[in-house]
């Protein structure tokens, strides 16, 4: 549970579509068993507290709102409703950052992004029939991601 919030926060952050993915996540939870959340960026600031530091805090302060949910044994339904998630942001302007594969998973990391400012990182991991999906939307840049992945790896050790 302690890598929670650090995993979200470099997999997660918007304006354009943030619209598309409260709605998928709507749509997923009243469709397919699936375990959700948001909160507000505000609640990260809370939860770290000790182990929050100057840089951190800098990044949590420009969170809007963390939205995620999982599921175990998904259904080929929410497979299908993600690739048409997927497809639809891409046609929208996400562009894709990331794309990891490890033992059978698959991750995938896109952001919407404007003038160098990002509003929205959402991310996706499959693994057989497990899904994750994450959004984080807030006001960031490149560095911030650069400084968000720098933290998690501190964190893993």
């Amino acid at each position: 549970m302690k890598y929670l919030f650090p995993i979200l926060c470099f997999l997660s952050i918007a304006a354009t579509a943030q619209t598309d993915s409260k709605q998928f996540v709507e749509e997923a939870r009243k469709n397919h068993k699936v375990l959700d959340m948001s909160f507000s960026g505000g609640l990260i600031t809370m939860a770290l507290g000790d182990e929050l530091n100057e840089e951190l805090q800098g990044l949590t302060d420009r969170i809007t709102e963390v939205t995620w949910f999982a599921t175990e044994d998904g259904s080929n339904a929410l497979s299908k409703d993600l690739d048409r998630f997927e497809k639809q942001i891409k046609r929208s302007g996400f562009e894709l950052l990331a794309t990891v594969r490890h033992e059978g998973a698959d991750v995938q990391v896109l952001i919407q992004e404007a003038n160098g400012q990002i509003s929205e990182i959402v991310a996706f991991a499959r693994d057989g029939t497990d899904i994750f999906f994450a959004s984080v939307t807030g006001n960031f840049n490149l560095q911030d991601i650069e400084t968000m992945k720098v933290i998690s790896e501190d964190w893993d050790k």
